[in-house]
């Protein structure tokens, strides 16, 4: 007896369309496997030396075809494939299939050249098992490595120098809070700030060779400086350099100077407060920088006390505070420049 198969009005369309797919895909895998079959039966083939990762996808893909041909069947019988065991073992199989992708990706250049060595493509050398054996060569390490190795071994290890830094904030000025080079040097050549080192050092007082009480490390120009360092190498090393002319005439006019040197160096002496305000102006704006106004006032107020203690009269002082008397010496200092210029003048014109 006959059966009358109904399909649902809403799964009709889909079924069609499946079915017509079905039929096309069919007719291509028949296709391909006639020439397939025939290889078969007249030669025997050995597929143990295959890949191990294609036996396993053919048998999934096999056993999903016929697992849907099996769902096709009962659809078209309209029986009901609600929690039928077909369904589960389909989602099962179809899922392997798509975790087997990544891996078939990874297996794609070694699959590619087992297919071009059996059809020809490559040469027989190649199918060679030998020709995948271990290079020995690469095991050998080249003279570029190895005088790396070398070198590498001989370096030393120098940890980074991490130093620490001193912050400033944005605010304060770079130059504010420091003390320019130029100022030192011109404190430095103080005739004031030597006779102060002098007084408080522990070192043994240095008197001049030619007792004239103008030290040979007091001369200003810079010619007299460099006959000066040769001359002090020659005893060191008990040597005579031969002198040039500009040289011979330079040491000619040092030794004239030195007659009237001790005269002119009082009036040079007046120049130690102008040096020395310039340093003290920099050592109050650094220190105003660091610790504020607060500073500034009270060395001011002890420089008051210390000029009211030591003012026999009692009378008012001539001076606020030692900042007023550095100040007032500087600008005197400018005034009587001209005139110890003057003088040198006169003098150097009365020696000729």
């Amino acid at each position: 007896m006959e059966k009358d198969y109904k399909i649902d009005e809403k799964n009709e369309t889909k079924f069609l369309s499946y079915l017509k797919d079905f039929k096309e895909k069919i007719i291509e895998v028949k296709s391909k496997l006639k020439p397939l079959e025939k290889k078969i039966e007249d030669e025997n083939f050995e597929l143990s030396k295959g890949i191990s990762f294609l036996d396993v996808k053919y048998n999934v893909m096999l056993s999903y075809i016929i697992n849907l041909s099996y769902y096709f069947m009962l659809k078209l019988d309209g029986q009901k494939i609600e929690n039928h065991p077909v369904i589960e073992q389909l989602i099962k199989e179809r899922t392997i299939l798509e975790k087997m992708k990544p891996l078939e990706l990874k297996l794609k250049y070694q699959i590619d050249k087992l297919v071009k060595m059996a059809n020809g493509s490559i040469s027989t050398e190649l199918q060679d098992p030998l020709q995948y054996k271990p290079n020995p060569k690469n095991m050998i390490d080249s003279e570029d490595e190895k005088e790396e190795k070398d070198s590498n071994e001989t370096k030393l290890y120098r940890p980074p120098k991490i130093v620490p830094m001193h912050f400033e904030e944005k605010s304060i000025s770079r130059n504010i809070g420091e003390l320019s080079k130029r100022e030192q040097k011109r404190a430095a050549k103080s005739r004031l700030l030597r006779d102060l080192q002098e007084q408080y050092d522990s070192r043994p007082e240095e008197l001049t060779a030619a007792g004239t009480g103008y030290g040979v490390h007091e001369v200003a120009t810079r010619m007299d400086e460099k006959l000066l360092e040769k001359q002090k190498y020659e005893e060191e090393n008990f040597m005579r350099f031969t002198l040039t002319r500009e040289e011979k005439k330079a040491r000619k006019r040092m030794n004239k100077r030195r007659g009237v040197m001790s005269l002119q160096d009082e009036f040079n002496n007046l120049s130690d407060f102008r040096d020395l305000e310039g340093l003290n102006n920099a050592v109050n704006e650094e220190d105003e920088a660091n610790y504020g106004t607060g500073i500034l006032r009270k060395r001011k107020m002890n420089a008051k006390r210390y000029v009211g203690e030591e003012n026999v009269s009692h009378k008012k002082g001539r001076f606020k505070d030692v900042d007023d008397l550095v100040d007032t010496l500087g600008k005197q200092n400018r005034k009587k420049g001209k005139f110890a210029t003057a003088l040198r003048r006169k003098i150097k014109h009365g020696s000729k």
